[in-house]
């Protein structure tokens, strides 16, 4: 019985398929239709330019806050390891030990030089106070 059914059903399948469906009025079928279609909602796009403005501003923001972190402050203090603020003065303050007299003799050469000798005992006192504070905590404890 079952077959019999799946027999019919093909046979109507195909007689589907091969009739073409009989319009009295086309022209009225593509209007409504394409009225149907000019009433479907579509999604903004200008709330999406808005939100990849806003990002962008954003993340624009955040990238210069973390230059001038980087830039202006070195080093920061750590509350887990109890660790001081080394040295964070800004770096302005820091290029004012650079001998602004003998700037436009020096070349290129000297002025690196210079800079590499500044750094160089800049890290060197950095590491003596980072050593003396953690001398100084473990003796208190």
């Amino acid at each position: 019985m079952r077959q019999e059914e799946n027999e019919r059903y093909e046979q109507w399948l195909q007689q589907v398929r091969k009739t073409q469906p009989i319009l009295t009025r086309p022209d009225d079928l593509t209007r409504n239709i394409l009225q149907k279609v000019a009433r479907t909602p579509r999604k903004r796009k200008e709330h999406r330019k808005f939100m990849a403005w806003a990002s962008a501003v954003a993340a624009g923001f955040l990238l210069c806050f973390m230059v001038h972190e980087t830039v202006f402050y070195s080093v920061s203090s750590n509350a887990g390891t109890r660790d001081a603020v080394l040295n964070a003065s800004p770096l302005y303050r820091r290029l004012s030990e650079w001998p602004a007299d003998r700037n436009a003799d020096m070349s290129l050469k000297e002025k690196s030089a210079c800079l590499s000798e500044m750094w160089k005992a800049r890290k060197a006192k950095q590491h003596g106070q980072k050593r003396l504070i953690h001398q100084f905590m473990s003796n208190n404890h």
